[in-house]
């Protein structure tokens, strides 16, 4: 990792004021809020974004170095494993697939005949002009469309699909999507990859997608790591959910001069000037088909992997209520090593994603063992909850909410933490990192929401922003993290966030990047809502009938 200095700056300062949801605490309980400040976050970060975890990809070695370094702090905390033997690992068996290779034709259609013009293998010997970087076992031969960016932004006027059928096809885009070209902005901010992956193949039903990155140095480079991940495990899925059938599409790149060559371009450097052609005139390009079927052939072994749940528990101190449970929650794993960055970095260390999230919880840990040693800690029992296998799905915190450890019946709310350490693009102008985006709460439980606005106003007071709060926002981050699985089952959520930012899912995301006193700050607000929560007299109870209506809509 890089050698780097950073001041080290002190934690919020603490208040505190009256709440008629929350029994009154006395006036240290907070107080215990500020054992988590920025050097506590450094101290633990430093280990869990460590390049010798490299990633924590679910499953890995180094995921496990992260889990048995997280146990060792809890038994020093003196909290008990929340499985029934005591333990603090939650196993959980996926299916996997092993890549042995791949092979790749591209054929032309005419009026007349489909003649095969291109063939490319991925094998340890040669590299293919297409790689799959997420999907399957699959095998499949579909027509290409070619989509511009391949996004839509209502926002912006922006529909490339429109009056295009793109259902069981290859969706060919330029990787890079465009936000500002000139003085205009072309896409708002949050449409991502993730976004047009959602779209592309979810709700449009393409079979695959190809998308052409800006340089063939930059292909060649994710083309090496293919390379490289041969033998490798992928395609996680949950076991006890898996019926045996692959993922159903692929989602890859394609070289610029093949991709160049299929659009009847001359070379890349008319690839780029499409690209500034298409990016100026972004609300009136739609979708075209090309005269060319791409055939996709992949060679894989099923494979089983075990990955874990950490699960640790605060005992609450009143005799009834301590039955009942709040669970805080972050997911512990990241996407382990992947494709280069320009630089050669390929060691994806999720300090902010969900590094921060992750050491945040255990701050909050740290700070309800010393309320609970001087006699002020919580009524109810609180668990801390590290799922794996986020990045691949949800797949812990739905392997937790199908299998829970504690009777979902009497878990009376959750609490999840996904990046919290950084400070995103709006809040980047100003400098300004008191705020966290707040998804939940409000729209979900009225409850909820006036316990955080207690709990902020008694603590750090920054600014609890709603921007990504609301159900029809086209983010949907009210169910992309895990306390989705908690909501799914009608137990209210709230869930605290940063925003994206131009590291998202990088090499990048380093520790060097975190903003440590915004961090400890948005710790010292969970501890604080963990304390209200605990302490209330009744439950939070689920009151927007809109959230209700769309949760029975979409249960999974």
């Amino acid at each position: 990792m890089k050698k780097w200095l950073l001041p080290l700056l002190a934690g919020g300062v603490l208040a505190c004021s009256s709440s008629k949801e929350a029994e009154k605490m006395p006036a240290d309980a907070l107080s215990f809020a500020s054992v988590i400040d920025s050097a506590y976050v450094l101290k633990h970060l430093t280990v869990v974004a460590h390049d010798s975890l490299e990633g924590r990809d679910t499953g890995s070695k180094g995921q496990e170095k992260a889990a048995d370094y997280l146990i060792s702090q809890y038994k020093k905390l003196g909290l008990r494993g929340g499985m029934p033997d005591g333990s603090f690992l939650q196993p959980i068996e996926l299916n996997s697939t092993k890549l042995n290779g791949s092979t790749y034709t591209v054929f032309k259609k005419t009026d007349k005949d489909t003649t095969e013009v291109l063939t490319s293998v991925l094998s340890p010997e040669s590299t293919p002009d297409f790689i799959q970087l997420y999907g399957g076992n699959v095998s499949f031969t579909a027509d290409v469309v070619f989509a511009g960016f391949g996004v839509t932004d209502e926002k912006k006027g922006i529909n490339p699909f429109e009056g295009v059928d793109v259902k069981d096809k290859w969706v060919m885009a330029f990787l890079d999507i465009p936000t500002v070209v000139g003085e205009d902005t072309v896409y708002s901010q949050g449409i991502t990859n993730n976004v047009r992956f959602r779209e592309v193949v979810m709700a449009h039903g393409a079979k695959g997608v190809l998308l052409i990155p800006s340089t063939d140095g930059r292909f060649d480079r994710n083309a090496a790591t293919s390379k490289d991940n041969l033998g490798k495990t992928g395609g996680l899925r949950l076991a006890y959910l898996d019926e045996g059938n692959d993922l159903g599409f692929s989602y890859g790149l394609v070289r610029p001069n093949t991709a160049a060559m299929m659009l009847g371009l001359a070379d890349t450097i008319a690839l780029k000037a499409e690209y500034d052609v298409i990016a100026k005139s972004a609300k009136t390009f739609k979708a075209t088909s090309t005269p060319y079927q791409l055939s996709i052939k992949t060679d894989v072994t099923p494979v089983k992997v075990m990955s874990y749940n950490i699960v640790a528990i605060l005992d609450g101190s009143d005799p009834v209520k301590k039955d009942e449970l709040v669970v805080m929650s972050s997911h512990y794993d990241h996407v382990g090593i992947g494709n280069p960055d320009d630089k050669g970095d390929k060691i994806y260390n999720g300090a902010d994603d969900d590094g921060s999230g992750t050491v945040g919880l255990l701050g909050v840990a740290t700070a309800l063992t010393k309320a609970k040693a001087a006699g002020v800690g919580p009524k109810r029992s609180v668990m801390i909850l590290h799922v794996t296998g986020e990045e691949k799905g949800l797949l812990g915190s739905r392997y937790y909410s199908d299998h829970p450890t504690w009777p979902i019946e009497s878990t009376i709310a959750n609490v999840n933490a996904d990046m919290i350490g950084r400070i995103d693009t709006d809040y980047q102008k100003t400098n300004d990192g008191d705020y966290i985006y707040i998804i939940g709460a409000s729209i979900i439980s009225s409850t909820m929401d006036s316990l955080l606005q207690v709990a902020n106003n008694k603590t750090v007071k920054i600014k609890l922003d709603m921007k990504y709060n609301d159900l029809n926002d086209p983010n949907q981050f009210y169910r992309r993290s895990d306390h989705w699985n908690f909501g799914r089952l009608g137990v209210p959520f709230s869930f605290f966030f940063n925003g994206v930012h131009e590291d998202y899912h990088r090499p990048s995301d380093s520790i060097e990047k975190i903003a440590f006193n915004a961090m400890a700050k948005r710790a010292q607000l969970l501890y604080a809502y963990a304390i209200e929560l605990a302490n209330m007299n009744g439950r939070p109870v689920v009151d927007n009938q809109e959230f209700i209506n769309k949760t029975k809509a979409n249960p999974r």
